[in-house]
Formats: structure tokens, sequence, C-alpha cells
């Protein structure tokens, strides 16, 4: 491929993969003079730069569009629009473009060299062999890490799983020729013998959902004491002897002196 001159961007370098994008040298220190070199590359969707490092060179990379991934020795980084890295000489870096626009990033590289590297890769070809990648690194002291030795990702996805409920077997649901097979006691039927009432639960019993609670209270009738459910008047009006505000001798169990009713 060979290399544009636009005046107001500067030499537009066309790359493959897996570096599939442009390059672009703003500050030429060949035409300049100065002691680093300047420019600009893009790379499309999917396209990435392996990781490698430069024995001679300092960078920094600047995030101006798109979104990627980029490794820096030991850490994966996501970057976005606005992140700078310094990269110095001897350390491992790679960046990939992981959105589905272009990614482009600034670079300066001190001292100059790095151009020259981007003019030979993009003489190469659309799809340069691993010797000629081999004979430019060696020729700009540059050194691509193998794949084996790539990182982990510092953030791996997390996954999420769903829990089985397990239902917890009742006493009278198993089979009782598995339980005494297994050497447990056989199952204890819950049910009352035969002749006998069944026995109400103990404790308080909640009212069913939907429904409104109704009011229980205990009356004294017949001997006994009952509970009556509802809002209605209990002991039937009559007339009291001064001797009922006095306590009671047999306290609670004593029968009252009044008749008691209970409405239908």
């Amino acid at each position: 491929m060979n290399p544009s001159r636009a005046p107001e961007k500067g030499e537009v370098l066309k790359l493959g993969p897996p570096a599939s994008g442009e390059v672009i040298i703003a500050v030429d220190p060949g035409s300049t003079g100065t002691a680093f070199a300047a420019g600009t590359q893009t790379l499309l969707p999917g396209a990435q730069m392996p990781a490698h490092k430069h024995l001679d060179q300092d960078e920094v990379l600047f995030v101006h569009k798109g979104q990627g991934r980029a490794t820096l020795n030991e850490r994966v980084i996501v970057v976005v629009p606005g992140a700078m890295l310094y990269v110095p000489r001897g350390a491992w870096h790679g960046l990939r473009n992981t959105g589905t626009g272009t990614l482009q990033i600034a670079w300066v590289s001190a001292p100059p060299g790095l151009e020259a590297f981007f003019r030979d890769l993009s003489r190469a070809g659309a799809s340069p062999t691993a010797q000629t990648l081999q004979e430019l690194a060696q020729r700009h002291r540059v050194e691509f890490r193998q794949a084996a030795d790539a990182p982990a990702a510092s953030n791996p996805p997390h996954r999420h799983r769903r829990r089985r409920r397990r239902r917890r077997a009742t006493p009278s649901a198993a089979p009782q020729g598995r339980r005494e097979k297994a050497g447990g006691a056989p199952p204890v039927s819950l049910a009352p013998p035969a002749g006998q009432p069944s026995r109400p639960a103990a404790g308080r019993q909640r009212p069913p959902r939907g429904r409104h609670r109704r009011r229980v209270r205990e009356v004294y009738m017949g001997g006994r004491w009952v509970r009556v459910e509802g809002e209605g008047p209990v002991i039937a009006p009559g007339t009291q002897g001064p001797e009922r505000r006095n306590p009671k001798p047999g306290g609670d169990d004593e029968p009252p002196a009044v008749r008691l009713s209970v409405p239908l």
C-alpha cells in the first residue's frame, strides 16, 4: 500500500489486519527536525494492535473517538474518549476496538522511530506473513508477545446461575419400605386414632388471606365458657343489684348472677 499525503492531515498510511485501519503521521521528525513523532491511528470494528513493546521509544496514547480495551503489562483497561495512557519503553501494550464504530487515538513517540515502523508495516501489504512481521520487529527493535503469555482479563464477566430449590421431604411422604431398609424409624402418622376427635392445632391461627379478621370473645353460658364471634351485645340488659359491683367470691369460675344470651 502506497502512502498518500494530505496537506491538512499529514502522511496517510493504510494498514491491513489485524490492525485494519489507517495511520496519519502528523509530525514527521524527518521534515520538522523535532525530537519526537506524533500522529493518529484509526482501528476498524474488531481490529487490534497485538500486544508488543518498543525497546527504544516512550509512547503516549490518547483516545479521541470510540471505545476499546487496552493492555498495559498485566492490566486490562477499558478505554473511552478522553482516556490517556503513558507507555514507557519496554512495557507490553496493545489495543482492541470493542465498539461498533471506529476507534481513533492520537499517539506521540519519543524519541522518534514509531513513524518509520508504521511506514514499513503499510508497505507489507494487506496480509503480511509472520516472517515479514518478525523481520520488521527486529529492524525497529519491537517485540510481539505470544498469545500464550497474554494476561487474563482483570474483571471477567459475571455469569448469573439459577439455584434450584430442593424440596424437603416430610416423614409421611417417604415410602415405609425405603425408610426401614435404610435403618430409620417407621413413619409416624399424624392422623388421630379412630373414635377420637381431632385436636385443634395449638397456637393462634391466622385468618385466610383476603378476608377480614372477626372479633372473638369468651362468655360464660350453660355452666362453661364459650367463644362468641361478632360485634353485637352478648349480655342481655337487666337489673343488676349492688352486689354485682363487688368482686365475685369464687372469681371468674362463679356463674354470673344475671341471665346470658347470645344473638343468632
